[in-house]
């Protein structure tokens, strides 16, 4: 018979050849086994990355500039933006500490900005007073735009022209 024959000649023994789709499944699963490696050693690297920059010293706040405030001391500005020397810098919310610099009646505008690897500068536009307004009583602070920003208190400029009968709708 032939698988005699075919046995004689290979020594005795069959030769085994693995089937096509034996093979094509073979190299499917080295192909994503290697896929899976790459991306957990890629994501480990960024991981590792993110803990490095979170964490290290190098990235803690030293120096904060303030720019442009005269109303307001530096101390204030950055106590206000919610800053703190040491902390690290990519912790830093330039937009949220702009916001919260724009809370005071005398900001009229706040850039923070990160300049790496330690050092944040705080730019400000402040309001000049042009006026005082006087609507039902109570005294307001005016600005060059004539909008009221501030009731006036003790320690706000009054040597200003007074506005009067001014609705207060």
């Amino acid at each position: 018979p032939p698988a005699q024959r075919n046995r004689a000649r290979n020594g005795g023994e069959r030769a085994l050849s693995p089937r096509p789709w034996v093979t094509r499944w073979l190299q499917r699963l080295s192909l994503v086994t290697g896929i899976i490696v790459v991306i957990s050693a890629s994501l480990m690297v960024a991981w590792g990355m993110r803990r490095y920059l979170r964490s290290s010293p190098r990235f803690a706040v030293r120096t904060v500039h303030v720019e442009g405030n005269a109303r307001r001391t530096a101390h204030q500005i950055v106590s206000r933006a919610g800053i703190e020397v040491g902390a690290n810098i990519f912790s830093v919310d330039e937009e949220d500490a702009a916001r919260r610099l724009t809370t005071d009646p005398w900001v009229e505008k706040a850039t923070v900005t990160v300049d790496l690897p330690n050092d944040i500068t705080i730019q400000l536009t402040e309001r000049e007073a042009r006026a005082l307004a006087t609507i039902e009583g109570v005294m307001y602070l005016i600005d060059a735009q004539g909008e009221l920003f501030k009731r006036h208190v003790e320690g706000d400029p009054h040597d200003l022209p007074i506005v009067t009968g001014i609705d207060p709708d």
